[in-house]
């Protein structure tokens, strides 16, 4: 069996637009230093690893969530003339897909299969908020904080409010979709930022 495709989304230095190859049972990873060779690894490594301290390392922080979308979000709670409900949170997705599964290794990952022919397995890791947690609730709560921040320091540049917007960390899910099954949430978590 080898990884035939991988796509990340919102993960690190890969951006809300998913970065999706096509992998071979040989696949070289070049690049300059700070091009993401580490991260696309280290996102394979949260669908896949067993070493305890990955696990550890699933429960993402902050930082592992893409600077720019982290920014886009914090740009539309600010931005008023966004409906609340469409303020979107950015979600991390790695999605891994298999081929070639040997006959022990069907047994393993059949409940994988994407599609019919039982010849390609999916899994796919998401990091995105809880079901109960109430986006629109908490955008709104947030932009009459930030109107209360504006009201108390007028000469206080929009710029400097994005700092003031607390990133909803704490409400957040880890959960897996294995092939064209049901969602399997695994944990939920309640950080201190």
């Amino acid at each position: 069996m080898y990884i035939s495709h991988i796509s990340i989304k919102n993960y690190r230095n890969f951006g809300n637009d998913s970065f999706t190859t096509k992998l071979k049972k040989f696949t070289t990873i070049i690049g300059e230093n700070n091009i993401g060779k580490t991260n696309l690894l280290e996102s394979i490594g949260l669908i896949l690893s067993q070493d305890i301290t990955m696990f550890r390392k699933r429960i993402l922080q902050l930082d592992d969530i893409n600077y720019k979308s982290r920014i886009k979000f914090k740009e539309d709670v600010l931005d008023t003339t966004i409906p609340s409900e469409y303020v979107k949170f950015p979600e991390v997705e790695v999605q891994l897909a298999f081929e070639e599964m040997s006959t022990k290794q069907l047994s393993v990952v059949g409940d994988w299969f994407s599609d019919n022919s039982m010849d390609k397995a999916k899994l796919t890791y998401l990091f995105r908020p809880a079901n109960g947690f109430n986006c629109k609730e908490w955008v709104e709560k947030q932009r009459e904080y930030i109107q209360k921040i504006k009201e108390e320091n007028k000469e206080l540049q929009e710029e400097k409010l994005l700092n003031f917007i607390e990133f909803p960390i704490k409400n957040i899910n880890i959960s897996f979709m294995v092939g064209m099954t049901v969602l399997i949430v695994l944990i939920l978590i309640f950080l201190e930022c």
